[in-house]
């Protein structure tokens, strides 16, 4: 038996973070504090605190290592399948796990930055994302999506970043002699603060 599941969440989820990002030469350490609330679930649930660093690599791509402590992840095995059309998730909001991640900053999309007088004022980012799922789950392409997103320069070490995003994850399960494959599409809207100092400079 093969069920397909198409899930629309009822409400946004809304995320605020506090970002510094650093500038030592071609290394950028990074640190990201991060909480997030599940509209459709009414419920503050993930929360998370990153640090590592990116290294430019060349001149149009960034690669970077990162920890992660993140608490309310759901994961596949999260999923409660009792029948077709009834399903439920394991409440996760108490559990914190650690994990290693790896990020190419070459990314798949249009920036377009307001500079008078040559120093930037906005950035408006149009942008495309994949998730590839590498060692958990039986999709392939976990999740995808589209996002926009506004930085305004306030100065040179502060900025604050509204990003919208429309994200398609994709859950696949098979157990009790049934497979499932769960569909879920919902809208991420968040706000951001930007530390961004520069040693080398002075700045």
């Amino acid at each position: 038996m093969t069920d397909t599941i198409q899930r629309r969440l009822a409400g946004p989820a809304v995320f605020m973070a506090l970002l510094l990002v650093v500038t030592a030469g071609k290394w950028n350490p990074y640190v990201e504090i991060k909480g997030v609330y599940h509209g459709a679930e009414r419920e503050f649930r993930y929360n998370s605190l990153s640090a590592g660093s990116y290294f430019k690599a060349a001149p149009w791509l960034k690669v970077g290592a990162f920890y992660r402590l993140q608490g309310g992840a759901r994961h596949i095995e999260d999923w409660i399948v009792a029948l077709p059309d009834n399903y439920s998730w394991n409440d996760v909001s108490g559990r914190y796990e650690s994990l290693i991640y790896l990020d190419a900053g070459r990314k798949l999309g249009l920036t377009y930055v307001i500079m008078p007088d040559r120093e930037p004022v906005v950035n408006l980012s149009l942008n495309y994302n994949l998730y590839f799922a590498l060692n958990f789950g039986d999709a392939a392409l976990y999740a995808h999506g589209p996002y926009f997103s506004v930085i305004g320069h306030l100065n040179e070490w502060f900025k604050l970043e509204g990003r919208v995003n429309y994200l398609m994850k994709t859950y696949r399960k098979t157990e009790f002699g049934g497979s499932w494959t769960l569909h879920s599409r919902h809208l991420v809207i968040g706000l951001g603060a930007i530390f961004t100092p520069d040693f080398l400079s002075g700045k």
